[in-house]
Formats: structure tokens, C-alpha cells, sequence
């Protein structure tokens, strides 16, 4: 009895990994046993119960139409072997489920399929690999999250919570002007290669392995150029026309575990400077650090929103930057070397979060403007060491995502401070059409 029983919780355990077998027609030239050409009724009934019976059809090896000792026992081999993958693809399931009430569990489970498969070594196919997103439109570094996109597991930072670049046009009549301002930074990512991704080329054999996050350990890498473009440009050329327009090369690299940090970030970045007339003429380096913890919703976060009607999270970037001008062109540099030191704080807030992202049961108080309003808050100090130069700016944005993706958006900004990158110290009021990608 013992061993039926077990031979029957194998058969359970294996229904859903098997299950697309059996309305399969099998064809009936392997039952021919005999090899006439002819099924007889003894080989017609083996042939029909496989059809029948998924499971049996698999681990039926002698053709009888039974389970016995040694399918039994190669089939409880295979259950232990795969155990491990088909917890792991129900993990998720577990941990939402777990101490809920019966009636609640009931009602969300019956509007799901049964969970897939487990699809053990399985790898996405070259075209999919291709499609992951390397170009990015956004409004600054710190705006570019470290190049993740809305799948990265520590933290979801999809479009809408991003800025975006934005370009704004001015026509004056009277003063026979025109003025643009444009604000934004694009990259393009050349290599990446992050653990987390199943397109790493250096995925170890069990995608779900768990490193050991007590010790922190490199995790990734990822090499992107950009252009970044701040300021203004008008003609006729204004005396207080200022602006800044660099190029360079993002070389960043992701440090996993420790005791403060669930990741982190260490980037280099050589860098040319000009301005929108390409009479600046500057080059330096700039080494950064991006950290992320998501018990404190720093640089994202996995928690459910604190209320139905506010979500939030920060950003922080450290960096030092040495520059070298050879020609100040439209800012209000010097010539000679700077070495700044400092560091961006951003405090973004999201009106209306989306509930069921966290919560199968939330239910979003104005369910039209999920993910619509978004406001952010940014201070940015920097010290020049060699000359005694402090650079301090503030920002706040409030903003309306017009696409549900938040491909676009626009925005209401005031900027007051100094600009590191110009020195130009402004006070102002911006309204921008702003475009994510």
C-alpha cells in the first residue's frame, strides 16, 4: 500500500511538468510491439491509456500499461532531482499566499492558470537577447538608473518614474531673439553583462543560484557612451548664454552584499566638454558611486507603497570629477585644472501608485491616474578643492505623465543655484515637454 501511495503522490507531483503531453495523438508505430504493421488489441490498449495518462505514457518503459518498482523508482529519482526548480518557479506564489485566509486565497487563485512548467536549462532565444534595451533617453545621469529597466530585481524603475529629456523654444518679438534651452542626456549601451539577466554569457548552470550576500563580491559590469547637453543657446548671442555639452564613456560596475547595501555601483567616466557653439574646449574624469538598498527605498524599492495614495524613493551619487579647461567658450569657467567633490541627492514621489503590483488585492483609490503625477526634489553640492569654489543647486519638478508608459511627459521645474559643470549661478522657472526612452 505504502508504495502505491508514493507511486500516486509521484504521479500528482508531475501532472502539471507533464501535462501538454496528453492530449497528444502518440503515434501508434512505437506500440507496434510486434512489428506487423498492425496494432492488436493488447498493444491498441497500451497505446490508448498513454494517450490518456501523461505520466504513464512517460514512465511506462515496458509497454504494460503499470507503473512498477523501477519506473516507480526512476520516477521518484527525477521528482528529487527537480524539486528544487519547481519550488523555485513557485516561490513567488508561496511567499503572496502564505497566512492568508482560505476564501482570500481561493479567490485570486481561481483567476490563475495553473503555474507552467519549469523549463530547467532553458535560454532565451539570440532575437529576445537582442531586443534588450540599450538606447536611453533620459534627463541626467542619476535619471539613467544604472541603465536597469523595469525587470531589474532590486528595484523597479520603469519610464514613468524617470524625468526625460526635454528641449523648450522661446520667440521674442520685440527683442528679435530666439532661445532654446535643452536639458537631457543620451546613451547607448555597448556591453552589459549583469548575473541577474538570463543573456549573460556567464550564467551558471542553476539560474537560481543565491550568492552569499554577506560578503560583498563584483556582480556585473556594463560600457555605454553618452552625450549630455545642459543650458541654453539663442541668437543673437546673449551675454548670459550659458551651456555645457559632454561626451564620454560610462565604464560601471555592480558590487552585491554587504552589510549596508544590496548593490552598488562604481563608475568611471572620461569625458570631453564643449558647448552648443563648440567653443568650450575641456576634457576630464569623473569616478562615481550609486548605491541601492531597498529596506530604504533607496534607489528603488520592492516594498509595497507606505499609502494607497503616495509612493516614494531616493537616489544618492557621490562623485569627484577632475576637469582641465583649455577654453572657457560659454561658461563661466577659468582656465586651468578643478577638482570637485560632492554629490546628487534625489527624493522622487508618486502620486496614485499602481497597488496591484504589490498586492493582488489593492485597489488604486483613482485608478485613471496610476503612475500619472510624478514630483521630484534634487540638491546638488560640489566643492572645488584647489580654488575654494562651492557649487549648490536645488530643483523641484512636478510633472504629468501624458502616455500611460510614460514615453512623454510634461513638467513644471525651478532651478536655483550654482551649476558645476557652467559655474553659472541661475534662478529660474521652466515648462518642458519631456520624451523617455
Amino acid at each position: 500500500m505504502s508504495q502505491l501511495s508514493g507511486t500516486a503522490a509521484l504521479m500528482f507531483a508531475f501532472s502539471f511538468a507533464t501535462a501538454a503531453h496528453a492530449a497528444e495523438t502518440l503515434s501508434a508505430k512505437a506500440y507496434d510491439r510486434d512489428g506487423d504493421g498492425v496494432l492488436n488489441a493488447a498493444e491498441t490498449l497500451i497505446w490508448r491509456l498513454h494517450a490518456q495518462d501523461a505520466v504513464l505514457a512517460r514512465y511506462d518503459t515496458n509497454f504494460n500499461g503499470k507503473i512498477d518498482a523501477a519506473e516507480a523508482e526512476a520516477m521518484r529519482t527525477e521528482s528529487t532531482a527537480s524539486f528544487g526548480d519547481r519550488s523555485r518557479s513557485v516561490k513567488t506564489d508561496v511567499l503572496f499566499f502564505s497566512n492568508r485566509k482560505v476564501a482570500e486565497i481561493d479567490k485570486v487563485a481561481a483567476t490563475r492558470p495553473p503555474p507552467p512548467p519549469p523549463e530547467i536549462e532553458s535560454k532565451p532565444s539570440p532575437k529576445d537577447c537582442d531586443l534588450q534595451q540599450r538606447l536611453f533617453i533620459r534627463r541626467d545621469r542619476l535619471d539613467t538608473y544604472q541603465f536597469r529597466d523595469g525587470s531589474f530585481m532590486t528595484g523597479t524603475v520603469p519610464r514613468d518614474k524617470a524625468k526625460g529629456a526635454s528641449v523648450s523654444f522661446t520667440h521674442d518679438d520685440i527683442a528679435r531673439s530666439d532661445s532654446a534651452t535643452i536639458n537631457g542626456r543620451v546613451s547607448y549601451v555597448l556591453v552589459q553583462n549583469d548575473p541577474m539577466n538570463p543573456c549573460f554569457a556567464g550564467l551558471p548552470k542553476d539560474p537560481y543560484a543565491v550568492p552569499d550576500f554577506r560578503t560583498p563580491s563584483l556582480f556585473g559590469s556594463t560600457v555605454a557612451v553618452w552625450v549630455d547637453g545642459q543650458g541654453t543657446i539663442s541668437s543673437p548671442q546673449a551675454k548670459s548664454e550659458r551651456s555645457a555639452l559632454k561626451s564620454g564613456l560610462d565604464a560601471q560596475v555592480g558590487v552585491i552584499g554587504g552589510p549596508l547595501f544590496d548593490y552598488q555601483f562604481l563608475i568611471a567616466s572620461p569625458y570631453a566638454q564643449t558647448d552648443f557653439r563648440g567653443e568650450a574646449r575641456a576634457y576630464g574624469f569623473t569616478a562615481a558611486w550609486e548605491p541601492i538598498a531597498s529596506d530604504a527605498r533607496l534607489g528603488g524599492s520592492l516594498k509595497a507603497p507606505p499609502s494607497p495614495y503616495l509612493n516614494w524613493f531616493w537616489q544618492v551619487r557621490a562623485e569627484v570629477d577632475l576637469k582641465h579647461v583649455d577654453q572657457v567658450g560659454s561658461t563661466a569657467l577659468s582656465r586651468g585644472d578643478y577638482i570637485w567633490g560632492g554629490g546628487t541627492a534625489r527624493l522622487h514621489l508618486i502620486p496614485f501608485p499602481d497597488l496591484s503590483v504589490y498586492d493582488a488585492f489593492g485597489v488604486a483609490p483613482f485608478p485613471s491616474l496610476v503612475n500619472r503625477f510624478y514630483a521630484d526634489l534634487t540638491l546638488q553640492y560640489h566643492r572645488e578643492f584647489d580654488r575654494g569654489i562651492d557649487a549648490l543647486q536645488w530643483a523641484a519638478e512636478v510633472g504629468f505623465n501624458i502616455t500611460a508608459d510614460g514615453g512623454s511627459s510634461i513638467s513644471v521645474r525651478y532651478t536655483d543655484g550654482t551649476d558645476k559643470d557652467t559655474l553659472v549661478k541661475a534662478r529660474q522657472y521652466l515648462i518642458a515637454l519631456n520624451y523617455k526612452l
